[in-house]
């Protein structure tokens, strides 16, 4: 007897892990598939109004120079909140500003020396080259003559010794080979007179100089602006500032703005309802209280971001998490129901 009792309780034991797992399974897929019944059935669930905080973080390691923001505080968009001064940077700031003049002076004084130097070799090529076409016409036209004159000379009815031509023929040809060397002439100072003038309009060494300075200087102004942090959006300073005079490191955040009013909610809708939603399509929204809007489904899934705790189900297997977008501004955590 005791024996078949041990039996029994053994028999029992085996038998008690299964069945309470079956239980356990039993409920979970009872309770999703009521969850998704009643969504099936009635299209509604409960969302919430998301929270968006920004958070402002140094962009540099350096000091707290000032806080002008407090814990609570509403702030407009672009309002400054603090700024920061990295170790140096005034330093290296008013050495860039100096040099920037430096080079604004030095680049006055060869302007006026450059100016003045090119001027006169533009002015020297341009005789030259002027000079020379006054002797290349004047090469032409006696050129012109001498052919004219040979030609006259060796007429048929004209009687002319061999040597008095031979001179005549032998005088056109000097002219001609002068011509061709003037004309080669003429050329290479028309080149030397557009490169003087190239050069006159070129940038030269002191402006380069100068373009380094200055691109310097506006290197470190951009350092400097990116010391003050200024509020994103309009919002609501959050619990903790820094104080002035601290030091931070960079990439620390030092200051939270939570926006005030959101058009975004997150739900929290059955496997297989969801399953059948689709981005873009509309829906209809009913704050709590407040007058029915639309709003579009604009994502479904694991990739759905910054859901609120509250909405989170007993078992994430049971629902999947659905992004909505509203025109309706909200207040964040606010209870929103949806139509779907």
């Amino acid at each position: 007897m005791v024996k078949r009792q041990r039996s029994l309780r053994r028999l029992a034991g085996l038998w008690a892990g299964p069945a309470l797992l079956g239980t356990a399974w039993l409920l979970a897929a009872g309770g999703a598939a009521g969850l998704g019944w009643m969504q099936q059935h009635t299209g509604t669930t409960t969302a919430l109004a998301i929270t968006r905080t920004h958070a402002l973080r140094a962009p540099e390691s350096g000091w707290v120079i000032e806080v002008t923001a407090k814990p609570g505080q509403a702030v407009e968009a672009g309002a400054t909140l603090a700024r920061l001064e990295v170790p140096g940077m005034s330093q290296d700031l008013d050495a860039a500003e100096a040099e920037v003049r430096r080079a604004e002076e030095s680049l006055l004084v060869s302007t006026a020396d450059r100016t003045l130097k090119f001027a006169r070799d533009v002015e020297s090529a341009r005789r030259s080259l002027l000079d020379a076409q006054v002797l290349l016409a004047g090469d032409r036209a006696a050129l012109q003559t001498a052919e004219s004159d040979l030609e006259r000379v060796t007429a048929p009815d004209v009687d002319q010794s061999i040597g008095y031509v031979t001179r005549r023929q032998q005088a056109v040809q000097g002219l001609a080979d002068t011509l061709a060397a003037r004309q080669l002439q003429v050329a290479a100072l028309e080149k030397a007179f557009a490169e003087a003038r190239a050069r006159s309009h070129a940038s030269f060494e002191g402006e380069a100089q100068l373009a380094v300075a200055v691109s310097r200087r506006d290197a470190l102004l951009a350092r400097l602006s990116s010391g003050e942090l200024k509020a994103p959006v309009a919002g609501v300073v959050g619990s903790q500032v820094p104080a002035a005079g601290e030091w931070t490191t960079a990439g620390s955040p030092l200051v939270t703005i939570t926006e005030p009013v959101s058009n975004e909610v997150v739900a929290y809708v059955a496997v297989p309802y969801a399953n059948g939603l689709h981005l873009g399509t509309v829906v209809a929204l009913q704050p709590d209280g407040g007058t029915p809007v639309s709003g579009t489904i604009a994502g479904i899934g694991p990739s759905v971001e910054a859901v609120p705790e509250a909405l989170h189900p007993i078992s994430p297997t049971w629902a999947m998490p659905v992004h909505i977008v509203t025109e309706a501004m909200l207040v964040p955590g606010e209870s929103v129901g949806v139509d779907l």
